[in-house]
């Protein structure tokens, strides 16, 4: 009995020895930066193609077929909610395996998850077909020659949807990993190809089937590319068998909260353009969704260190929290001013940006949307950081009962205002949702997240500090006067950014400390 002991005991001190090293990598500065930078990577190159494409697709397509195109690229990126959030689940108990140690449970692990994850794909391909007619035909306010090309369209949609949500667990297996440069290597000519696709299809057609024929196309050739970078991690040696009903119980027990806030959070976030469909016209769907499109298109800024700093944190957690603290408060910093900066010059320029890149028509329409989105969409940016802190601490019931509460109120206010106010009470009602969601996330984050508590309540004081600068900016309508704020915050907030960015990644930062030096909890 004794040596059985001291055997074990043996064991545990080489196993924590290796799992410390390990976790002071996945948690080092200088990696989180260099994977930050290609998450950034990843999402920012197709705006670039964004940017020339949405002006061609509009004069090509019209207003209304533009209307339903940005629709369907709604659906191709957001029908995953249909994952009950086995895919956020995914990347939790990777990462949290990760942070303790238990590597050897993974393959088992991500196998029975992808699985499921193609199953409830299946399901959702059916569902989504099934109220295809009722979409099309009742729900929106479809141009007649256009609702045979919508069904068709919104079909082939629902026939992809088994590779979408499957896709989206593989990304998080990699994510958790820290192997972001992979994951960039096939979402660049991925997200290149969302644009240029309908550009190209247009060419030779207008038609909005052969367009989402495309897209389908593309999402299946982004699985199989994502499914063979992934084989070495699901394929590992020393496999420690996981029951699949063990596995599942796992998944669907953590996803069943983040399900919640996947179905509730994209309602919130575009149950606006549905409304202005319903209420208004298609035109007026497009007069709003391309402005919102491109403001939060910036997101990729947060989108790009949340996708870092989630896995991150939730081993740092279970692994080093005073770490944690660090990462938090570092990234809160590098995110808000690296989020103002574009935001500020967007409020300040809206009219005349939307008149140079599109016509006079979506500048006097779009610029007051652009306006307000951009306050929301900063406080909705700092918001993610306690988001993701309450998931990686195993809590998604309290965003999920969240997005609960938060979603009549939010129904009720987006109808009355697009009613009284057409787009320009979208936007605000879309602000005006995100300020209050943000406000009760740190709140919650202090609360069930203590050992974070001095990191957030710093980045509540930036976070309101920023937003403040950004509403008095509204406020600026002389051209010479926006010139030379915008050089002002260009240059000091831009100065700012390299400096902090430096302090938190380069020398003299929290990269150094390549030890962990913090029990591990078990």
């Amino acid at each position: 009995m004794s040596d059985g002991n001291s055997n074990h005991g043996s064991g545990e001190t080489d196993s924590t020895g290796g799992k410390n090293h390990k976790l002071a990598r996945l948690l080092s500065g200088r990696f989180l930066a260099r994977n930050s930078a290609w998450s950034m990577l990843g999402n920012g190159v197709p705006l670039l193609v964004a940017l020339w494409a949405v002006p061609t697709l509009i004069h090509g397509l019209g207003a209304a077929r533009f209307g339903l195109l940005t629709i369907i690229w709604m659906g191709i990126g957001y029908l995953n909610l249909f994952d009950l959030g086995t895919g956020r689940a995914l990347t939790k108990l990777v990462a949290e395996r990760l942070g303790d140690g238990r590597d050897a449970e993974l393959p088992s692990l991500i196998g029975t998850g992808l699985k499921l994850m193609f199953a409830l794909g299946c399901i959702a391909a059916i569902i989504a077909a099934g109220i295809t007619p009722w979409v099309t035909e009742d729900l929106l306010r479809i141009p007649p020659h256009l609702v045979h090309q919508s069904t068709w369209s919104f079909w082939i949609l629902a026939a992809s949807l088994p590779f979408v949500i499957s896709t989206s667990g593989l990304v998080g297996v990699l994510q958790a990993h820290q192997r972001f440069s992979a994951v960039a290597a096939v979402r660049i000519p991925m997200g290149i190809l969302t644009f240029l696709g309908p550009v190209i299809v247009l060419a030779f057609t207008p038609s909005l089937i052969a367009i989402t024929l495309v897209l389908a196309i593309c999402r299946m050739l982004a699985w199989l590319a994502y499914g063979w970078l992934s084989r070495s991690i699901r394929l590992g040696s020393g496999e420690i068998f996981v029951p699949a009903r063990q596995a599942v119980r796992e998944l669907l027990g953590f996803g069943s909260w983040v399900t919640i806030s996947n179905i509730v959070g994209p309602v919130m976030i575009y149950f606006d353009r549905f409304v202005i469909g319903v209420l208004l016209t298609m035109t007026a769907v497009a007069y709003y969704t391309t402005p919102f499109d491109v403001v939060t298109r910036f997101t990729i800024i947060s989108g790009a260190l949340i996708s870092v700093i989630f896995p991150a944190l939730t081993a740092a957690l279970v692994g080093d929290p005073k770490r944690g603290d660090v990462i938090f408060l570092s990234t809160a910093r590098v995110l808000l001013v690296a989020m103002f900066i574009p935001l500020a010059l967007a409020v300040l320029f809206a009219p005349e940006a939307l008149k140079f890149w599109l016509n006079a028509s979506f500048a006097r329409a779009g610029a007051p949307v652009v306006r307000w989105l951009c306050i929301g969409i900063l406080i909705n940016s700092a918001a993610s950081l306690p988001y993701a802190v309450l998931e990686g601490k195993g809590r998604p019931d309290l965003t999920g009962k969240l997005h609960l509460a938060e979603l009549p109120f939010y129904v009720l206010m987006v109808w009355i205002l697009v009613k009284d106010y057409g787009i320009q009470g979208a936007a605000v009602a879309w602000s005006v949702r995100a300020a209050v969601d943000g406000a009760a996330l740190f709140v919650l984050g202090i609360r069930y997240v203590p050992e974070l508590r001095q990191a957030q309540v710093r980045a509540i004081f930036l976070t309101t500090a920023a937003a403040c600068f950004l509403s008095v900016l509204v406020l600026i309508h002389a051209m010479w006067f926006k010139a030379a704020v915008s050089v002002g915050i260009v240059v000091v907030a831009g100065g700012w950014l390299l400096k902090t960015i430096w302090q938190v990644y380069g020398q003299g930062g929290f990269v150094e400390q390549q030890v962990v030096t913090s029990p591990m909890h078990h």
